[in-house]
């Protein structure tokens, strides 16, 4: 079968799914090999001739991989770059639609006049220190531009 027709291409970025040319394999047994390279012996003729082979292949063979590398690399960079953008729109959409952002403003004054005759949010400080962090009105108001009208509207809860 021809090698070109197994080779598939992505029509959006021209990735090579197929493998590409391969390297001959070294036909000669390795421990032939860890033989010929603990010692100063020469390969025979025929085992020469197979390291030739690869060595002429081999350059090419390399080069092609970086290639293939270099676009997978570029693609994994447009994939990333695509999930940043999808998480940014994903986290936009999720503040957007939060239910928080539907409640009547009457409802809002609600809570925050419970919250104002919670004991358990009673503050040390004076009452008039519209400053002290530790007041339920000043951190409310710090929520929102909204929940910041909202208790600032009232002249005193």
């Amino acid at each position: 079968m021809d090698n070109d027709f197994l080779q598939q291409y992505c029509p959006q970025c021209g990735f090579c799914s197929s493998p590409g040319p391969s390297l001959p394999k070294i036909g000669v047994p390795s421990d032939r090999v860890h033989q010929l390279l603990a010692s100063n012996e020469p390969p025979l003729d025929c085992e020469i001739e197979q390291f030739e082979e690869i060595l002429s292949s081999g350059s090419e063979h390399l080069h092609s991989l970086n290639q293939r590398l270099s676009q997978v690399r570029h693609l994994l960079n447009r994939l990333t770059a695509q999930s940043i953008a999808v998480e940014h729109q994903l986290l936009i959409s999720k503040t957007l639609t939060n239910p928080v952002r539907k409640v009547p403003c009457e409802v809002l004054e609600q809570i925050f006049s419970w919250g104002m005759v919670d004991p358990m949010n009673a503050t040390i400080g004076s009452p008039d220190d519209s400053l002290d962090a530790r007041d339920f009105l000043w951190t409310v108001s710090q929520v929102c531009s909204t929940w910041r009208v909202l208790t600032l509207s009232r002249p005193r809860w």
